[in-house]
């Protein structure tokens, strides 16, 4: 699958049925809000599934990534895909709490499909520069 661009009109798409889209009313960090990034990302467990989750994500970005493949590049951190989920929902509050949006999004399975994940470029560079500091 090709990856998407910044601009590109399915990132309107993601988030799907998340049933409050005002957690989502924000804007996607940029490099002026590194420090913010940092702070919640430094306050996650070091060994915390999100955070394999949001670097994994980050060093892809742009790619739709299902929560099947998550589980099988990380067996142990994620054994189903509701792990997956469950990991997500962990990081997303602290990040709505001061105007962002998620740093991910992610499209609802369908028709027993998995939900897939994935990063815009833009936060990508955000998050990579973050964690290596």
């Amino acid at each position: 699958m090709i990856p998407l661009s910044d601009n590109s009109p399915l990132w309107g798409a993601g988030h799907a049925s998340a049933g409050d889209p005002a957690r989502f009313d924000g804007h996607d960090v940029t490099a002026n809000d590194s420090s913010s990034v940092a702070e919640i990302l430094d306050a996650i467990a070091p060994d915390a599934p999100a955070l394999v989750l949001i670097d994994h994500l980050a060093a892809h970005p742009g790619q739709r990534i299902s929560s099947d493949a998550i589980i099988a590049e990380f067996p142990d951190e994620f054994t189903n895909r509701h792990s997956v989920a469950d990991s997500t929902s962990r990081i997303n509050a602290p990040f709505s709490e001061r105007g962002f949006r998620p740093l991910f999004y992610w499209w609802k399975s369908k028709n027993g499909e998995p939900s897939t994940y994935a990063m815009k470029h833009s936060v990508a560079a955000v998050v990579r520069s973050v964690r290596r500091a």
